[in-house]
């Protein structure tokens, strides 16, 4: 499949939670983008970070090698980890190459933001800061 650069990163934060969520294609020509959200997330003092692959059209060995290395950096860095299963066909990947076994998905793929059920409270304050 070649390369493309359709990839939106959405960003939603709720007190001490970083959600990001990706929608598109996860290649070559796109991880970069989301490598830098999604490590600006496990770096700057979140001590919870969703990554939600509810949305994930594509995924190849740059998508694995994204999940795997946040898994690494959140446990260095003591920050919870958790992943949004992606489709049928992404989760395939994961676990044809027994990356599944390695990377914290999340137990109930309801917990996707992406897919219009929010899974964070709203604040009196008005509810999370959304960024895009």
């Amino acid at each position: 499949m070649p390369a493309t650069t359709d990839l939106d990163v959405t960003v939603l934060d709720d007190d001490t939670t970083r959600f990001v969520a990706l929608r598109g294609d996860v290649d070559i020509a796109t991880v970069g983008r989301a490598e830098v959200v999604l490590l600006d997330a496990l770096l700057t003092g979140y001590e919870t970070v969703v990554l939600d692959l509810a949305r994930v059209t594509f995924l190849d060995s740059c998508g694995l090698h994204l999940a795997m290395n946040a898994t690494q950096v959140a446990a260095a860095q003591g920050v919870r980890f958790v992943v949004v299963p992606g489709p049928p066909h992404v989760q395939r990947i994961f676990a044809l190459t027994g990356v599944a076994s390695v990377v914290p998905f999340a137990a109930r793929p309801r917990l996707s933001f992406s897919n219009g059920a929010s899974p964070i409270p709203r604040s009196a304050e008005g509810g999370p800061h959304v960024h895009g």
